[in-house]
């Protein structure tokens, strides 16, 4: 799921742009991948995820609605977080933390704590 929303980055940014990706752990896990391209019309936003919907001459327009049912079938989605005209777009993946039955985030829990 990760893999093919930063394909389907990578495949909208042009030569000579920058794709930052970074994670973010906390309650959840939160991958942001930043693009300094061009960004989404605003008309366009609410659309980005529907199937068949794009901009480029080539493509199918199913890159971020494969991405964000993925992302769904494992507890999880995809959220468009930034876009600016000529500045770029950022999205989140973003899935809910899971624990073994028993783990805890407490180091003292540990037998080496």
């Amino acid at each position: 799921c990760v893999v093919e929303s930063d394909a389907v980055l990578l495949e909208a940014s042009e030569p000579g742009q920058t794709v930052h990706i970074s994670i973010e752990v906390s309650d959840d896990v939160q991958i942001h991948v930043e693009d300094s391209g061009r960004g989404i019309d605003p008309e366009d936003r609410e659309r980005v995820f529907e199937p068949f919907f794009g901009r480029r001459k080539s493509g199918t327009g199913l890159g971020l609605f494969i991405s964000q049912n993925l992302a769904a079938s494992w507890g999880g989605e995809i959220r468009l977080v930034r876009t600016e005209p000529s500045q770029g777009t950022t999205f989140a993946v973003v899935f809910p933390r899971e624990t073994q039955e028993g783990d805890t985030d407490d180091p003292s829990d540990s037998p080496a704590g």
